[in-house]
């Protein structure tokens, strides 16, 4: 339950309450799917970039790492990709 308490101007109270219960349940589900993709992508043995539209790293998993031979402090920076 989410509950906002507003003042008014004659210096009362004016509370909402929404059930969040729906949206606390998909939350929770996006939340255990992306731990899944995340495990599945850690274990591929091809090595997954993903590349965002200004030419930063937005995704990679440990392969990629390994099979350019790179440190993985060079996918946490925007643009070393194009160094490449």
């Amino acid at each position: 339950m989410l509950v906002e308490e507003h003042k008014t101007r004659d210096g009362g109270i004016a509370s909402i309450y929404a059930d969040i219960t729906d949206l606390k349940c998909r939350e929770l589900e996006i939340e255990e799917k992306s731990r899944l993709l995340e495990v599945i992508l850690d274990n591929a043995e091809q090595g997954i970039v993903l590349i965002a539209e200004d030419n930063s790293i937005s995704g990679h998993n440990r392969a990629f790492h390994e099979m350019l031979g790179l440190p993985p402090i060079f996918a946490r920076k925007a643009h070393y990709l194009r160094m490449l």
